[in-house]
């Protein structure tokens, strides 16, 4: 890969970073808002369907967290080649 390549190429990283990091800050945001709605709601259906929401937002969030994970490892990767 040439520097013009790994240049173009760490950018494109650094934008999914940011777009990665975007989202996990919404899905916890979703998970805070289904949970205040499990409080308002418990013992209901609607309180089991707002657990169940929750739970996939925190499922979302850790998916995200891993994807960001090996996003920043291949990005320093990339960086630790410029060097």
């Amino acid at each position: 890969m040439n520097t013009d390549e790994r240049k173009e190429h760490i950018r494109k990283l650094e934008a999914e970073i940011e777009v990665i990091l975007i989202a996990i800050v919404r899905e916890v945001a979703s998970h805070e808002f289904y949970k205040s709605l499990i409080e308002k709601h418990k013992g209901t259906h609607a309180g089991n369907i707002f657990h169940q929401l929750a739970e996939e937002e925190t499922s979302h969030k850790e998916q995200l967290e891993s994807k960001l994970s090996e996003l920043q490892a291949d990005l320093e990767e990339l960086k630790g080649r410029e060097a």
